[in-house]
């Protein structure tokens, strides 16, 4: 058979040629979201949890409005989680306790009417420049929130505004029973998304161990989802008290 490296002038891969060649992008890991907390505590430890408390006053009124509801009203919707997540809160506000301007409006009237308040404002921009800028601001989140609650005569006491704070901070004022516009940052599920927390759910397992999740409107699904307190570096949030 001819030698084919010497006819074709042929070079085989040294070791330095491979250590140098380009390698393939590695793809970033997607997680899934949490619908059940004791599935992934034991997913996570692989301990077995078993549910010990509920707090929260909003459980039963809290509602689950999402992005793609909403996406092809108009002109279409794209990074919409700011305005979904005023929609989910002013829709719970009203089914907490009845508010006339709200509840005369449907969900998608209730949407655009935010979104319309967040692009005059310039706090939403209703676009996806180069496949991550648009979107709510999250630096003036407070102005947005204040005003969409000003717009609907939402009267109900406001209790913190936090740009940036911890997890156990966001956890207690659930247990205090507020609700929540929570602000997450470069979350490795959410990203930097907007939401609504409404409650905590905590669990243990037989040696001690305790975990605690948020529950959340998260904008994304139209039934409850949970956010495990570790995971989440740092995040913001406005409260606000029972009427």
């Amino acid at each position: 058979m001819p030698d084919l490296e010497k006819h074709f002038h042929l070079k085989k891969e040294s070791d330095a040629d491979a250590k140098a060649a380009p390698k393939p992008l590695r793809k970033r890991k997607k997680h899934p979201v949490i619908t059940d907390p004791l599935a992934d505590a034991k997913t996570k430890t692989g301990l077995d949890f078993q549910n010990l408390q509920e707090a929260g006053d909003w459980k039963e009124f809290v509602t689950f409005h999402t992005t793609g509801e909403f996406s092809r009203l108009g002109k279409g919707y794209t990074q919409h989680c700011g305005p979904t997540a005023m929609t989910n809160l002013l829709c719970t506000l009203d089914k907490r306790k009845e508010n006339p301007m709200v509840h005369s409006k449907t969900p998608a009237e209730i949407f655009e009417e935010t979104a319309s308040i967040g692009k005059r404002m310039l706090l939403y921009w209703n676009v996806k420049l180069l496949g991550f800028w648009g979107g709510s601001n999250a630096w003036f989140i407070y102005f947005y929130f204040r005003a969409c609650m000003r717009r609907f005569g939402v009267k109900t006491q406001m209790a913190g505004f936090r740009l940036f704070t911890s997890p156990a901070s966001a956890a207690k004022a659930l247990e205090e029973g507020k609700i929540l516009m929570l602000q997450l940052y470069h979350h490795r599920v959410y990203g930097s998304h907007l939401l609504v927390a409404y409650g905590i759910k905590r669990l243990m397992e037989p040696g001690g161990r305790i975990r605690t999740y948020l529950m959340l409107a998260d904008g994304w699904g139209a039934y409850p989802r949970y956010l495990a307190l570790e995971d989440i570096k740092v995040c913001g949030f406005c409260a606000l008290k029972s009427p």
